[in-house]
């Protein structure tokens, strides 16, 4: 075997134990490190450079300052903690608090579990997230896709049921965060494209807003007994009941919808103050204008309510009220997985058997809306977070929550932006937070009774409006109109079909153009003269700068370059591919077989390699390799292809076959 290799420098492998330093904190709240910073902190964390594992030193950095650190996020930044700071976390705080508390008790009603159920999920997650958690914005919570997927799963007869449901849901679904979180297995959401997303996304808010029309219409619909194809029931069933509308309902739910809408305007007017400094009354009135268009949905359902209590005093019920709310706060007790109400009992296989794939389905879900929001708030905010620690965080939080008869929750988009907007500097906003939902919960329940239900559809209609990412098909149609495929096909799955059965049609549809790609590597065939920059005969510069072959003859070197790395499905279509390429009009030219692009492969390729060598030898036509990396190299050395031939560039080899 004839090698040819340059004695460059040795290649060394590094293991990295930790992609993310620790965050470091700075006068403004949350900053990111340096470059410099980052790897110096990535190299004493966590880089292990072929060294012997000692018990003793792991358990050394397992109880290190910089571990506890790393796991107990709220480390790092209290001991710095100050009054700048306090100001706006205490007005972010109430200002998500009354964001949360109506929009709990509508995703309740979503989720078809009682409103206090709302109030329970919405305060766990900002204890646990407080001390955890590694994003200043984020805030968890109940969500509308979430919601959905609970009242999808958890669906029974008996209210009781749907609670408990629920509340093992959330146990598992907490489980199931916090070990991914501890085997780094967060990577598995990536294979959710984003049309796959995009897709799924916008069939949840139509089937959630479309869920509410009922409510505003003030008509009752019976639920479907499964959830599959139950948003084409819930249109049938919908239309039929359209004859009982209540108008007085449909005239409440438009106005709440109208005046919500004008407040979210209200709250983006953009003052321009060409006289110079606004005058302090003008400074304070805009402040009370942005507080009660951000806290609209509270204002609303706080109107709504008083008026229909007020009505009420005079034995006059126009709307449909939402009913009893289970006053107080919830009990600290064991999650229950079995059931008993009069003659039926339902066992904890039973249990799980009605959860079925939701086992699997929410934990990822919730796991993506919350990466996906604190990735996204991170980068605007120019500070990083670490996304092991946040599945733990998430993870704890549905534990925790069980406990307290929470249903799963993940980040919330709509209120992380009302806590980065209201100038959130740390996660103990959410402590006033939770302290709000407790108070609204000890306080208040017994008032919730009067919210008509009409109030808070509207509430969750212009809540899940914007989810619906119609302008993403015009950016895919110009980008790569391939993509449209799973983004149709997962919305047309999720709407006619189910949530969970539209994601997987669409994740297959991903993974099955991700497998034809690597199936089908594409392949750059050139002259040597033209890969090299040199017009070729008959060409132009233009020719040579894109690798266009306008004339050749029988003394021109080929140059087959592949654009891709190259692993097994690949292997049995790169011999054909190669030999079809190397005989252009019936002359055999020789080829040079260029590596650039190629980072790794494995032996099913390697073994395709030496079949393409053994075809050269018995046709008798130069073949060569180029520009391999030291790894892969060292790989087909050990092969011991007959005949294999490698030089360092493309120049070195023509040169060589041009002296032969």
């Amino acid at each position: 075997m004839d090698t040819k290799t340059n004695g460059g420098p040795q290649y060394q492998s590094l293991t990295k134990l930790s992609k993310l330093a620790p965050l470091e904190m700075h006068d403004d709240g949350f900053k990111a490190l340096s470059d410099e910073d980052e790897y110096e902190a990535d190299i004493e964390e966590g880089a292990v450079i072929r060294q012997p594992c000692s018990c003793g030193i792991c358990m050394k950095k397992c109880c290190s300052v910089k571990t506890a650190k790393r796991r107990l996020p709220i480390l790092q930044w209290l001991p710095r903690y100050n009054l700048h700071w306090a100001h706006g976390d205490i007005i972010a705080g109430l200002t998500v608090g009354l964001t949360v508390i109506p929009q709990g008790l509508a995703y309740a009603s979503v989720a078809n579990l009682p409103l206090e159920y709302g109030l329970y999920s919405a305060f766990v997650g900002c204890f646990v997230y407080c001390f955890l958690g590694t994003s200043k914005d984020i805030t968890l919570g109940p969500t509308a896709i979430m919601s959905l997927m609970v009242g999808q799963y958890c669906y029974s007869e008996s209210a009781d049921f749907r609670g408990a449901y629920a509340i093992v849901l959330s146990l598992m679904c907490g489980c199931t965060q916090l070990l991914m979180g501890m085997l780094n297995l967060g990577f598995i959401v990536n294979f959710l494209s984003l049309p796959v997303v995009s897709g799924f996304t916008s069939a949840a808010a139509i089937i959630i807003g479309f869920g509410q029309v009922k409510k505003v219409l003030g008509v009752s619909v019976e639920k479907h007994e499964t959830h599959v194809a139950a948003f084409v029931y819930d249109i049938i069933a919908t239309c039929k009941s359209i004859p009982q509308t209540r108008y007085q309902d449909v005239l409440l739910g438009v106005a709440c919808i109208v005046v919500i809408v004008l407040f979210k305007h209200l709250k983006d007017i953009n003052w321009n103050d060409d006289d110079g400094e606004p005058h302090i009354m003008h400074v304070i009135a805009r402040k009370i204008l942005w507080v009660t268009a951000t806290a609209r949905n509270a204002v609303i359902v706080l109107v709504c309510g008083v008026f229909a209590y007020t009505l009420s005093t005079f034995d006059v019920l126009p709307f449909t009220l939402t009913g009893k709310v289970t006053p107080g706060l919830p009990a600290l007790e064991l999650p229950q997985f079995s059931l008993s109400n009069g003659n039926v009992t339902v066992s904890a296989a039973e249990m799980f058997t009605q959860l079925g794939s939701g086992l699997a389905v929410i934990p990822l879900i919730g796991i993506l809306e919350n990466m996906a929001i604190a990735s996204a708030f991170a980068r605007k905010n120019q500070y990083r977070i670490d996304p092991t620690q946040e599945l733990v965080a998430l993870g704890v939080a549905n534990i925790v929550g069980s406990f307290f008869s929470a249903y799963p929750v993940t980040g919330s988009f709509s209120r992380t932006a009302v806590n980065s907007q209201s100038g959130v500097k740390t996660p103990a906003g959410g402590i006033l937070t939770g302290v709000l939902v407790l108070l609204a919960l000890s306080l208040l329940s017994t008032t919730f009774r009067y919210i008509p239900q009409a109030t808070l559809a509207a509430v969750i209609i212009t809540a899940v409006a914007s989810m619906f990412e119609y302008h993403i098909v015009a950016h895919i149609w110009h980008t790569k109109r391939l993509d449209l495929i799973p983004l149709v096909m997962t919305f047309l799955g999720c709407l006619l079909i189910g949530i969970e059965y539209g994601i997987v049609i669409g994740v297959v549809i991903s993974i099955v153009f991700l497998l034809y790609s690597a199936a089908r590597p594409s392949l750059k065939v050139t002259s040597a003269n033209a890969f090299l920059g040199v017009q070729p005969l008959g060409g132009t510069s233009a020719d040579a700068k894109n690798h266009n072959i306008v004339q050749m003859t029988e003394k021109d070197v080929l140059v087959i370059q592949p654009c891709q790395n190259m692993f097994y499905p690949s292997s049995e279509y790169l011999i054909y591919l190669v030999s079809k390429r190397s005989n252009r009009g019936g002359v055999e030219h020789p080829v040079i077989f260029d590596c650039m692009h190629i980072n790794g492969m494995d032996f099913t390729t390697v073994q395709a390699l030496g079949q393409i060598i053994e075809d050269f030898s018995v046709r008798k036509q130069m073949l060569v390799f180029t520009n391999m990396q030291p790894h892969v190299l060292e790989m087909i050395s050990s092969s011991e292809l007959g005949q294999f031939v490698h030089y360092e560039t493309v120049s070195e080899a023509l040169s060589a076959i041009q002296s032969m």
